[in-house]
């Protein structure tokens, strides 16, 4: 599954480098909360891709998640 999940990842980044090179700005991947961790997603790739890139990076949570130390730029919980 781990390996499903990075390959996942790649695809979604390269589409989004390759969408960003054709022009489009901004770029927005919608995805689950594994795939938009700073930490191990996406985001983790398009850094490596192009360093200067600014990215958000918004997870969802349950009530109680700890806010601090989560692995998005920003979490929302409901």
């Amino acid at each position: 599954m781990r390996a499903a999940q990075r390959s996942r990842d790649a695809s979604m980044a390269q589409v989004l480098l390759e969408q960003r090179a054709a022009g489009a700005r901004p770029v927005v991947l919608v995805a689950g909360n594994g795939h938009v961790r700073n930490d191990l997603g996406v985001p983790l790739l398009l850094r490596a891709a192009q360093p200067g890139l600014r990215l958000i990076s918004i997870g969802f949570g349950e009530p109680g998640w700890a806010v601090s130390g989560a692995p998005y730029t920003h979490l929302w919980t409901t």
